[in-house]
């Protein structure tokens, strides 16, 4: 069975589509599998489309603009004609909401339709030689989901690696792999964006998009103080566990540097035996920078001695750029670990 395609005529039409279904791309954040956001992450965009600004990255920006590059040495390379699929959608025959958006296409390829994928990232990290299997973990899932949506029996990546090196990889569909993935997003899906389930959130992690969305939902606080439930506040000891590691590392850290330091001395920095420069402690170029509000004081008193005019209208400059900076809301713990000595959090 094959994936079925959509054509949108829009982009926002397109992007709309693919909120509404679980792509390639989705993959390797449900999974964790992603150095680019988690499973929170999705479920934001699936769930609360545009309330978080997510940017796109100048990563992220040249990649897009360089697929038509990639493509076109790829069409070079194999003497075959390639088709952008640009804003199509397909979807899996049995599973609809399952969906991949393939960059490329090849007709009459090696198993009927084939498809390619462009890819550009700046370092090898997970990339083996050209023409071998190896790719980073996370682009094998999100492919691997293209080929069981697509029911095709392999897919090519082409890569950019650091704007110069090309290189390509031949993947093979591994059905069980799809399998195991698919089961595992079905119950993502039944227990976070399924209309029909719970749509409970997934736990929040530390990515900047959650830390946004928290600061969205609860803008403010409202002078009260709720009853912590008893999953939340086996969260405390752990949190205090991070911070104590926390402090030991930073102090490891400075301690460690002031030794390396000390070994530089009044040099720029410290070479091993073959001229590789190891670490460097050198001057930062100064600055110069204005202090307005001693400047704005000191041109008011001068202008005492010119007129009181010119007093009242330097007094509204003054008001007039000065503009109301929103407070934030500050996280502070308020017990320590001696407040979970003998306690039994696991107990009724």
């Amino acid at each position: 069975m094959h994936g079925i395609p959509t054509h949108y005529d829009t982009r926002d039409e397109w992007l709309e589509a693919r909120r509404a279904g679980i792509g390639a791309s989705d993959i390797p954040q449900i999974l964790n599998l992603s150095p680019w956001g988690g499973p929170f992450r999705v479920w934001i965009d699936k769930r609360f489309p545009g309330e978080v600004e997510d940017d796109v990255s100048d990563a992220m920006h040249w990649g897009i603009q360089l697929e038509g590059v990639i493509g076109e040495e790829y069409s070079q390379r194999h003497g075959v004609e390639m088709t952008q699929l640009g804003f199509t959608i397909y979807h899996h025959p049995k599973h609809e909401w399952a969906t991949c958006t393939p960059d490329f296409a090849i007709a009459g390829g090696r198993s009927g339709d084939s498809f390619v994928e462009a890819k550009t990232t700046r370092v090898a990290t997970g990339w083996g030689d050209h023409l071998t299997t190896e790719i980073p973990e996370h682009y094998r899932a999100q492919v691997q989901w293209q080929m069981g949506v697509l029911g095709i029996s392999d897919i090519d990546v082409a890569v950019l690696i650091g704007g110069s090196d090309y290189r390509e990889y031949a993947i093979a569909f591994d059905k069980e792999l799809f399998d195991l993935m698919l089961e595992e997003v079905i119950d993502w899906r039944q227990r976070h964006i399924d209309p029909n389930g719970p749509m409970e959130a997934p736990s929040l992690d530390d990515s900047p998009i959650a830390i946004a969305f928290l600061k969205r939902r609860f803008p403010e606080d409202s002078g009260e103080s709720a009853v912590i439930e008893k999953d939340t506040l086996a969260l405390v000891p752990r949190l205090l566990d991070a911070k104590d590691a926390q402090r030991s590392a930073e102090t490891a850290r400075k301690t460690l540097e002031n030794q390396i330091k000390n070994e530089i001395g009044s040099n720029a920095g410290l070479v091993d035996a073959s001229g590789t420069l190891v670490a460097t402690w050198k001057n930062s170029q100064g600055s110069a920078k204005v202090n307005w509000e001693e400047a704005f004081a000191a041109m008011t008193l001068w202008l005492h001695g010119v007129s009181d005019e010119a007093v009242e209208r330097a007094e509204a400059f003054k008001e007039d750029f000065t503009r109301e900076v929103p407070g934030g809301r500050r996280f502070l713990l308020k017990i320590t670990d001696s407040y979970f000595e003998g306690a039994d959090l696991d107990g009724e």
